[in-house]
């Protein structure tokens, strides 16, 4: 049998998914208590997929050769709720492609949950959830993450990355393949020294934008600010119009676009130590 569509975990695989493409394993169970872990056989260059109705993620470089994915939750939820029957999670292996599946079962409440996924530094990956944090990073594959109530926080990605949400901030760094990157309720901090190699996208309603670039970053500067101001060094010399709302220009000779926009907040570029 072939390692990628097998479980390297203590489960026991059910006959049908011997003869299928893709492999189905079932949420933990009680008896696991406060956290479950599995394993999985995945090539260098895959995609992790997640999809769950509550819970904070973590995803970071692991091994080359494995995906690692664990649960930590508290045993006992609201009213004395058994939570580890109050969750359907379900993995979905299709060679090195690794589904996520988490919802609440009917009548159960929410309760806190989080995600620790390590996979190899080539993974994509893409995650949503409706109510917690996201972070991702060191990956070389690009990344989508989307959260209803949460922030957002990524690190060295090299491919390109969409990120979302509908109430939190978001912090980025070194997000050298380009970014579209927008928050409905906080703000954006954005470390770029680097090089990044396609366009930037930052997009705030409700929170001042920060935008870090280093001493050698070359962009295209196209910022403008709704209700606040825009500001940047002298040494960038950048155009500003009158009322200091709008930056173009230019930064290192210019590069790949860097789009910001806020609504109700200030945007500040400045140039990292």
């Amino acid at each position: 049998m072939n390692p990628r569509f097998r479980t390297v975990a203590q489960w026991t695989l059910c006959p049908l998914a011997l003869f299928s493409f893709s492999l189905v394993v079932p949420g933990f169970a009680a008896a696991e208590g406060a956290g479950a872990s599995r394993q999985f056989t995945v090539g260098p260059q895959g995609r992790l997929t997640l999809r769950s109705d509550l819970g904070t993620v973590e995803v970071h470089a692991g091994t080359a050769a494995t995906a690692q994915v664990e649960l930590v939750y508290s045993p006992v939820g609201p009213k004395g709720q058994d939570n580890a029957n109050s969750l359907d999670v379900k993995y979905v292996q299709n060679d090195d492609e690794l589904r996520i599946e988490a919802h609440l079962k009917p009548k159960a409440m929410p309760f806190p949950i989080q995600y620790r996924i390590s996979v190899p530094t080539g993974f994509a990956a893409d995650i949503e959830t409706s109510g917690g944090n996201i972070s991702v990073r060191d990956l070389q594959g690009s990344v989508r993450v989307k959260t209803s109530g949460g922030n957002l926080s990524l690190a060295r990605v090299g491919g390109a990355v969409t990120a979302s949400t509908d109430g939190g901030n978001i912090e980025v760094e070194e997000l050298l393949g380009g970014a579209k990157v927008r928050t409905s309720g906080g703000g954006i901090t954005a470390r770029l020294s680097g090089q990044p190699r396609q366009e930037v996208q930052l997009t705030s309603f409700g929170g001042n934008v920060v935008v870090v670039l280093g001493a050698a970053t070359a962009v295209d500067v196209d910022a403008v600010a709704h209700g606040g101001t825009a500001t940047a060094p002298s040494q960038f010399k950048l155009r500003s119009d009158r009322d200091a709302t709008e930056l173009s220009g230019a930064v290192n000779g210019g590069g790949p676009h860097l789009t910001v926009r806020s609504s109700g907040g200030n945007i500040s570029l400045e140039e990292g130590k």
